[in-house]
């Protein structure tokens, strides 16, 4: 691992307003080899639990989870993509809340504040329960990132990422609910259709 990534970790879990003002210099560049080693590790953690069986995969068959090799590679595959991709379009979306906020300091800043703040979900997120907890911190991180890097108030900064945070969730769970309604009503047809 690069030197300072243990004190840079460390720092964001237990010091957060003091690093995220040393970092206010980072280049993006240093921010991004950061965000890589954490999602590596979150990668192969996600797919060693994966790997033994806590929780139903998404690829498992009758609510057992897939367990093996393929689990392993799919969730540490899925878990690598899945956050580059996040990072990304969600650093953009919250991005333009940020300078509705007032936020002038740019994208950049933004995306480092994610990638800085995703320091407690990617390295305890793969543990269960503990993970949602984790989760909160990161949430709460953000707010500081986003304070912090683009030198606005905590009120202004909260707003910017919760709105489009409850924003995502409320859509997620409109979509499960669709997903659930879609399946429920193609069991019932397919089992009318048998009986």
């Amino acid at each position: 691992m690069p030197d300072g990534f243990v004190a840079k970790a460390r720092g964001f879990l237990l010091e957060p307003v003091e690093t995220f003002r040393r970092s206010r210099a980072d280049s993006f560049e240093s921010a991004f080899v950061y965000f890589v080693i954490l999602i590596l590790i979150n990668a192969v953690l996600t797919a060693l639990v994966s790997l033994i069986g806590f929780g139903a995969a998404p690829w498992s068959m009758g609510g057992a989870p897939a367990v093996g090799p393929l689990s392993f590679i799919v969730s540490f595959f899925g878990s690598l993509i899945g956050n580059i991709v996040l990072l990304f379009v969600g650093g953009l979306i919250v991005h333009l809340f940020v300078v509705l906020a007032g936020g002038r300091m740019g994208v950049v800043q933004t995306l480092k504040a994610f990638i800085y703040g995703d320091t407690p979900v990617m390295l305890l997120g793969w543990i269960p329960i503990v993970g949602f907890l984790a989760f909160i911190y990161t949430v709460f991180l953000w707010i500081i990132g986003i304070r912090e890097l683009h030198q606005i108030s905590t009120l202004r900064a909260a707003l910017a990422v919760i709105i489009p945070v409850v924003i995502a969730i409320v859509l997620l769970v409109l979509l499960v609910a669709a997903l659930v309604l879609l399946i429920a009503g193609v069991v019932q047809e397919v089992t009318g259709m048998v009986a």
